[in-house]
């Protein structure tokens, strides 16, 4: 499974540890194929994460969320400051098509 990611600038400091993670699971699945069974099963690993970084301050507390798409996005966002970082998995090869006639 390869992925791919867009950001925008992050100042949370849970969102930056979030794409730290996202940047390690990037490197890592592109070394090592079948790392995460399926692409939810790679959400469910960075909301584990997620948790483990949660902040103290109640305020801020569920501002980051994490949002699964079908099989294909998955969305990082903290609510309060309108920061975001998306996870999207890439087509593992490209089938060339012929057209019969």
């Amino acid at each position: 499974m390869n992925i791919r990611y867009k950001t925008s600038d992050l100042s949370n400091p849970t969102m930056i540890v979030m794409m730290e993670w996202v940047k390690q699971c990037k490197q890592y699945i592109e070394e090592e194929d079948q790392v995460f069974a399926s692409f939810d099963e790679l959400a469910r690993q960075l909301e584990y994460w997620r948790l483990q970084h949660r902040p103290k301050d109640m305020r801020c507390r569920d501002a980051v969320q994490i949002q699964l798409f079908g099989d294909h996005e998955i969305l990082i966002s903290d609510q309060l400051k309108a920061e975001f970082i998306q996870i999207t998995k890439c087509p593992t090869h490209v089938q060339s098509r012929t057209d019969h006639q």
